[in-house]
């Protein structure tokens, strides 16, 4: 059975906050890690890469360190050896950010901040769950 993360990407700890809530309120078992940068996440990803974990991601585009651009960049060129599921969750009404889903295989969604529970819960349902069942 995969190992199943949300991780949390950005650097409002009331983003955080909300967001865990809005997580639990989906099913109280979904544990999340926040990070307040970029490049936190990327080391976290690179010390906890294996085929038994399955990440689903939410990742602002406006952080300090390393921005939600420049992780998307890495991560593309990472050696990527689990499953990966990254949605921007952002307040940037730019076209050029919205487009950015198209770029990335392991991108799946653009969601405007602040996410909305039915939202997240129905990428939860289309990819989440069917990670636990292919493999």
């Amino acid at each position: 059975m995969k190992e199943f993360e949300v991780l949390l990407v950005d650097d409002d700890p009331i983003t955080h906050l909300m967001n865990r809530h809005i997580l639990e309120s989906i099913d109280q078992d979904i544990t999340t890690k926040t990070f307040d940068d970029g490049q936190e996440f990327l080391d976290y990803l690179n010390e906890n890469h294996d085929s038994s974990k399955c990440f689903f991601v939410l990742l602002d585009l406006n952080m300090p360190v390393k921005n939600g651009r420049a992780v998307l960049q890495e991560i593309q060129y990472m050696d990527i050896a689990f499953d990966l599921y990254v949605v921007i969750l952002s307040s940037s009404l730019l076209e050029e950010d919205k487009k950015l889903v198209h770029e990335f295989p392991f991108l799946i969604d653009f969601l405007e901040k602040p996410m909305r529970k039915e939202d997240i819960k129905g990428l939860i349902e289309q990819h989440i769950i069917p990670c636990f069942s292919n493999h």
